[in-house]
């Protein structure tokens, strides 16, 4: 994208080390009522396939069209997962059936699901320890103008959370650069 030399080769290498990404399967779930109490749960061991229940309705009410509760479960997978359907079909069998464990309502209450399979997502934690400042900054040195924000930029939190905190962050460069 940039003639040899325009970014710093340290800065390059940096931007190298940070490139660990994995992939996921996603759905969200719709119900007529309202399962659970918690925000999050992580189920724990080897046997559960899934890795995160987030009840979105109990974060945020508002996100929920009338008479529905939303929930979204996920776990991480290889590549070659997110493009074989029928493996995909399994995961999700799977994640109805522990979140049924879970909450014995969860089947009687479904309305609709989406599957969704992600080939790349971009961790928060790329590492233990790479957090806060170890991650990408928002500015680009050698390029004035250029900014970033999201979950890989200096930011505190995970997903949506960490992308909005980086906005926070940058706002006042983006908004020093406009004045100078």
């Amino acid at each position: 994208m940039f003639e040899e030399n325009i970014i710093d080769k340290r800065f390059v290498e940096k931007i190298n080390r940070l490139g660990k990404k994995t992939s996921v399967v996603e759905v969200h779930f719709a119900l007529n009522s309202r399962i659970d109490v918690r925000q999050v749960v992580f189920p724990v061991g080897d046997h559960y396939v899934t890795k995160g229940i987030f009840f979105i309705s109990n974060i945020t009410p508002s996100v929920s069209p009338p008479g529905e509760h939303l929930i979204i479960a996920g776990t991480p997978v290889l590549p070659s997962v997110t493009d074989d359907p029928k493996t995909i079909k399994e995961i999700v069998q799977n994640m109805k059936n522990e979140i049924s464990s879970i909450c014995p309502d969860f089947m009687p209450s479904l309305l609709w699901e989406r599957p969704m399979a992600w080939k790349l997502v971009e961790s928060v934690v790329k590492e233990p320890g790479m957090v806060w400042k170890s991650k990408m900054p928002h500015e680009i040195p050698g390029i004035k103008g250029l900014f970033f924000v999201g979950d890989s930029t200096i930011s505190y939190g995970i997903g949506t959370d960490s992308a909005a905190h980086s906005s926070i962050l940058c706002c006042p460069k983006i908004e020093f650069f406009l004045k100078s």
